[in-house]
């Protein structure tokens, strides 16, 4: 006999635990790949970003970090995830039923959590792979009332392309970083409050002659109350810019420059309500303006 306490189909879990046992590229922990090890998700192909899953188009899925939307989720045109693995807590993928509270997406969403800064010691960590180097570092500020989380990541990646045999390569440039901050304040046993700001920016420079660039720019507040052993709220209020610039000299008679800027500004509330041992009540609203 089985005890089915459950019915979130379509939903994957994974843990910080889980992201340092999987294979990784050039030693880079990539949530992008990880999930591609799981049904019914794979890759747009080859030196492309995004992931198709369940038949959905990339564009169909929308990425959280800390409930905030991140728009562009990769690095140098889909070889890296654009969050740094260093401070992912645990991450969940929705494949199937998508839950109201996200807003009613088409083909997925991920759903990331960050990790809270340490609230007793000061902790530090870092890494180099052939292509970037990252760092991280959390604390307290007030001792198990206030902590930190400070993580970034950078290319230098142009040696690379310094050693390819097409002189076009050779001329390019390429680089990308992304940085991640939180403050985390415990105001009572009962209510907590979190700060949240990410950045990420992509330049690639074709020998003068085509250049793309693209960025993320997020800000987030979140509130956490516990008003009795059955009802809990979690409010949030969202920016994030996401934008890109195209640049064309090819042909100097027709050349051009494209960009495009998105705002996203989000306030919403959650309520999660136990009525007994079988029964859990989740509810809210949402607000969006683009």
């Amino acid at each position: 006999n089985y005890s089915i306490r459950g019915t979130e189909l379509g939903l994957d879990k994974i843990s910080s635990a889980a992201i340092k046992e999987l294979p990784s590229l050039m030693g880079e922990k990539d949530i992008l790949k990880i999930s591609e090890l799981l049904p019914g998700i794979v890759s747009v192909g080859e030196g492309s970003s995004g992931v198709n899953v369940r038949g959905g188009n990339a564009d169909q899925n929308m990425f959280y970090l800390d409930n905030i939307p991140v728009y562009s989720t990769s690095h140098l045109f889909g070889f890296f995830s654009s969050i740094n693995s260093a401070v992912i807590q645990d991450f969940s993928i929705y494949k199937g039923y998508l839950p109201p509270k996200f807003g009613g997406r088409l083909s997925s969403v991920f759903d990331v959590n960050s990790k809270n800064g340490n609230s007793e010691k000061f902790f530090a960590q870092g890494g180099i792979s052939p292509v970037s180097a990252n760092i991280s570092v959390e604390g307290p500020i007030i001792k198990e009332r206030l902590s930190f989380l400070v993580s970034g990541r950078s290319t230098y990646s142009n040696y690379i392309l310094k050693r390819m045999p097409d002189e076009n390569l050779r001329r390019s440039r390429v680089n990308f970083y992304d940085g991640y901050a939180s403050l985390i304040y415990k105001i009572s046993e009962k209510s907590s409050l979190k700060a949240v700001a990410y950045g990420s920016q992509d330049y690639f420079n074709l020998n003068d002659k085509n250049i793309y660039e693209y960025y993320n720019q997020c800000f987030g507040i979140q509130h956490d109350h516990k008003f009795s052993n059955k009802l809990n709220l979690t409010s949030n209020l969202n920016y994030t810019i996401f934008g890109f610039e195209t640049t064309d000299n090819t042909v100097p008679s027709l050349a051009y420059k494209h960009n495009h800027r998105l705002d996203h500004l989000e306030i919403k509330q959650n309520f999660r309500y136990l009525m007994n041992d079988k029964i859990r009540l989740n509810f809210g609203w949402d607000a969006i303006k683009y």
